[in-house]
């Protein structure tokens, strides 16, 4: 190799040593490769974890939106349950569901269904033991999402369950046509009669028992003299006088005044003003706060359909007035003056009895028996259900 080979050869060598270092990435260049590669993988990272809050964010909007959706119809359901259980505790808005006579839930009757808006609910009464037409199961599905068909049709539904037991109000132990607390003072023409053998009494009372006048007694063996008593009078009764008030209507109907006056039908009044308000009603407890005095022809019930009658006041009873079923006088004594008015049933008050005209009071076990009918519904403890 001469000279110039060798020169050319240095000078090639060079060059390509040369170009192989400009070729090689400088630090700099390395590190802005590395920071582009860490924030495209930070992006992805936050990209993935954007995307796994969203889904989380809509599977919570989903899942509140259906509990939300079923609290409607749960709420809808108890409405239902409520609405089951307050229809039974009225005879008039019982009667549809009811059987007056076997007690027994009549099955055509036996659903009912209401829409409110986007919510609905049906109830079902049934007899859960034939053999006992007291108790009663109430069933009821609440609907949301303005479901329509009231069935398992319904997308978002909830169902709930209760049974409830008959307390009859009218109480068996009742056996005398006057049943007070207090004295008892009957003049005139008064009649007290009971020709029930099965009972047999006339006069029960906590006081003294005096008989004036023409005022009789009837019992199952006959009509006694003019002012005689016997057997069937129950004078000074130390259980009856050692009561009080309140304990004394509790004994005989098993709940308080203010429960008694809740389930019945209420009216307020003050003396004959009652006969146009009490006239023809039949069939329900009544509830009177202010005076009664019925006189004319007034009509308070009937054999068939007779009422409870709880007067918060005084109670007269005058002119040829007509009352079946039973009459507790809260306020003063039941006084007559005149005319022939006739109680078919029992007269119970707290402070006694004055009678000064020509009254009857009839105890009538078949008015009594009508009675049985009315009561409240309680729910029975442990029963209540959501599935």
């Amino acid at each position: 190799m001469n000279r110039y080979e060798f020169a050319t050869m240095a000078i090639r060598t060079k060059s390509a040593a040369s170009r192989a270092i400009h070729a090689r990435p400088s630090p700099r260049q390395q590190r802005g490769a590395a920071t582009l590669v860490i924030t495209l993988i930070l992006l992805l990272a936050m990209t993935s974890l954007a995307l796994m809050a969203n889904k989380s964010v809509s599977f919570e909007h989903k899942t509140s939106g259906n509990y939300y959706r079923h609290t409607q119809a749960f709420d809808a359901a108890e409405a239902g349950l409520d609405r089951a259980v307050a229809r039974l505790q009225m005879p008039s808005l019982r009667a549809p569901y009811i059987d007056s006579v076997t007690g027994l839930v009549v099955t055509a009757n036996a659903s009912t269904q209401t829409q409110m808006g986007d919510l609905a609910f049906r109830f079902v009464l049934t007899n859960p033991v034939p053999a006992n037409p007291n108790l009663v199961e109430i069933t009821s599905h609440g609907y949301a999402d303005g479901c329509t068909t009231f069935d398992n049709n319904c997308a978002v539904r909830a169902q709930v369950g209760q049974r409830v037991l008959f307390r009859p109000l009218a109480p068996a132990s009742l056996d005398a046509p006057l049943i007070t607390r207090g004295p008892v003072a009957a003049g005139g023409n008064a009649q007290i009669i009971n020709s029930d053998v099965a009972t047999g009494y006339t006069i029960r009372a906590g006081g003294t028992v005096t008989l004036g006048g023409s005022a009789n007694l009837t019992t199952p063996t006959g009509t006694l003299g003019n002012g005689v008593m016997d057997a069937s009078v129950t004078a000074s009764d130390a259980g009856l006088a050692g009561m009080t008030n309140d304990a004394f209507i509790e004994s005989i109907f098993g709940d308080s005044k203010a429960t008694l006056r809740l389930i019945s039908e209420q009216f307020t009044c003050s003396g004959v003003d009652c006969n146009a308000k009490l006239d023809g009603i039949n069939g329900r407890p009544i509830w009177v706060d202010g005076d009664v005095h019925l006189n004319a022809n007034t009509a308070v019930g009937t054999a068939a359909d007779p009422v409870i009658l709880f007067v918060n006041g005084n109670f007269q009873l005058n002119g040829n007035a007509q009352i079946y079923g039973i009459v507790y006088a809260i306020g003063a004594q039941a006084v007559d003056a005149s005319g022939n008015p006739t109680l078919h049933g029992v007269l119970l008050t707290e402070n006694g009895m004055n009678v000064t005209g020509r009254v009857t009071l009839q105890y009538d076990p078949a008015v009594l028996a009508a009675l049985s009918r009315f009561g409240t519904y309680s729910k029975v403890a442990g029963t209540w259900s959501d599935f």
